[in-house]
């Protein structure tokens, strides 16, 4: 990678790029060691260094959630803002292939939801980059043996896509970060206000509605029963019933009016044909949102 500081002599082994014309510019970290005094650096590992990718195992990478999206345009907004006579330098720690990914992927998002770029012109400007990157990916993906992958441009892709349907008007960044929470049921919009990720639930004993084993918080139907009747949770799609670790009872839903249906197949394998028809006839004909 090239360094380019507009104007003066840089040192080449130091990242330092533009980004937005002559006022915002990516570069690594140790630029900030010798501040000059037209520039102003910040950084995000503060912000949003809590909402990284938490992989199930330590292979899976994954990107910035939406919240961390939209936190980060708001704050580089405010920063053009506010010192609106420097050039703004987000810095990363470019020999990191993750926290590169990250940055650009964020700088990126900024590029598409305010200044109205394409995502494949977005691309075509970073992919400089791409030798010093790293490609998404789940966990299981590798323990199986897939090599199924996400780029950057995929993502970039589908925030613009979310953007054109108006799903990002209709994003709450307070509601995500509270059921992001896996103090808080861990619940996650994936199409707003129709379909609802959430941590499959366990049988608790009364009156508990949640249990701490091994540092990971598990939740009864009984205490998503509330939230759900929030959210307007109408059916819960469950898959796989009745393995070892989801063995939860339906009770506590369908007393409340959750309508609640079973898609099962092969254990960490992909849902054949027939299921995914089932669950499509379920979205469509679901009079409320689903989880």
């Amino acid at each position: 990678m090239s360094s380019e500081i507009p104007g003066e002599a840089a040192d080449e082994d130091i990242l330092f790029f533009p980004v937005l014309g002559d006022r915002v510019f990516l570069a690594d970290t140790v630029a900030a060691d010798n501040p000059l005094e037209r520039f102003h650096y910040f950084s995000t590992d503060d912000e949003l260094g809590t909402h990284i990718y938490r992989p199930f195992r330590d292979s899976g990478f994954g990107p910035m959630n939406l919240s961390s999206i939209l936190q980060f345009v708001e704050i580089l907004d405010s920063k053009l803002t506010e010192h609106h006579h420097c050039q703004i330098v987000y810095c990363v720690d470019s020999s990191d292939p993750r926290k590169l990914t990250n940055s650009l992927l964020l700088l990126g998002s900024y590029l598409i939801l305010h200044e109205n770029e394409a995502p494949v012109d977005v691309w075509n400007y970073f992919c400089c980059f791409e030798p010093h990157l790293e490609l998404y990916r789940s966990s299981h993906a590798l323990s199986s043996g897939e090599d199924f992958c996400l780029g950057l441009i995929d993502c970039w892709l589908a925030l613009a896509r979310s953007l054109n349907l108006g799903w990002i008007e209709m994003y709450d960044v307070a509601e995500y970060m509270h059921y992001d929470n896996p103090l808080e049921g861990d619940m996650h919009w994936i199409i707003p206000d129709k379909l609802l990720a959430f941590r499959c639930p366990r049988n608790v004993p009364a009156p508990k509605t949640y249990v701490d084993i091994d540092g990971f918080r598990y939740f009864s139907p009984q205490f998503y029963v509330e939230p759900f009747l929030d959210l307007n949770i109408g059916t819960i799609v469950r898959l796989n019933g009745e393995q070892e670790n989801d063995d939860y009872s339906c009770d506590s839903f369908e007393a409340h009016g959750i309508r609640c249906a079973s898609l099962e197949f092969e254990e960490d394998e992909h849902p054949p044909i027939h299921v995914v028809v089932e669950f499509l006839h379920t979205m469509e004909h679901a009079p409320s949102a689903v989880a």
